[in-house]
């Protein structure tokens, strides 16, 4: 098995990962002969949903304030291996990303709604899926949200820091449902945690409800635009 890491190592460059768990040796899944999609459907903020490890991807593309309408912007989350902001340019359905990165180019295309990533270079690199989404603001906020429009919404996470011996935690917030299914023992993941219960929500004062076998919990969230609040539930 190889990952993105293994293979910019191989070529000498700073390693750099997308995902937590880009494994295997799928084939190349693009398909640039079925392709009917142009450059401005691709605009705007996508969001790769968090992997195993809770990491997770926002990507804009053009509408950033200052820049080209060409630009693009992905950030890693804090917590991923690579964290961090990464800029390139999109040309029809590819990224060439900036040079000092040492990243091979991204081809992307919609495909059932979603945003599909993949690196056609890299045969043994698996496709990712992105939905439409918000800058979180993890690697700085975008003026105009990625896609021409003030950012507006912001997240709030749920954790605990151990196992509190009652099973699944169900959360509620301004009649949204969520789910906490783990823990963190090294402290608070990021917004998007795999085992936390993740909403995004206009910025804005919520109250929230909290419950499982053995306890309850209520109190109040504060959430900012391309913010990430984070609540830890306790004993």
């Amino acid at each position: 098995m190889r990952t993105i890491t293994q293979f910019l190592k191989c070529t000498g460059i700073v390693c750099f990962m997308f995902t937590a768990l880009l494994f295997s040796s799928c084939e190349d899944d693009s398909d640039e002969g079925t392709n009917n999609n142009n450059n401005s459907s691709l605009k705007g903020v996508w969001t790769r949903l968090p992997g195993p490890s809770g990491d997770r991807t926002d990507l804009a593309i053009g509408g950033i304030e200052g820049e080209s309408s060409e630009r693009v912007y992905m950030c890693e989350k804090q917590g991923s291996t690579a964290a961090g902001l990464y800029k390139g340019y999109i040309d029809g359905h590819y990224i060439t990303w900036d040079a000092e990165y040492g990243l091979p180019d991204t081809y992307i295309e919609i495909v059932g709604g979603k945003l599909e990533f993949s690196y056609p270079d890299c045969s043994f690199c698996l496709v990712t899926d992105y939905e439409r989404g918000s800058w979180g603001g993890d690697c700085g906020l975008l003026q105009n949200g990625g896609g021409g429009t003030t950012e507006t919404t912001g997240q709030v996470m749920f954790w605990t820091q151990n196992d509190l011996g009652c099973g699944t935690i169900t959360v509620n917030v301004a009649g949204n449902g969520g789910s906490i299914t783990g823990y963190y023992s090294s402290g608070a993941p990021s917004c998007g945690a795999a085992y936390g219960a993740n909403f995004t929500l206009p910025a804005g004062n919520y109250s929230f409800t909290a419950s499982c076998s053995s306890y309850n919990w209520d109190g109040n969230v504060t959430v900012t635009a391309g913010g990430c609040f984070k609540m830890q539930l306790t004993q």
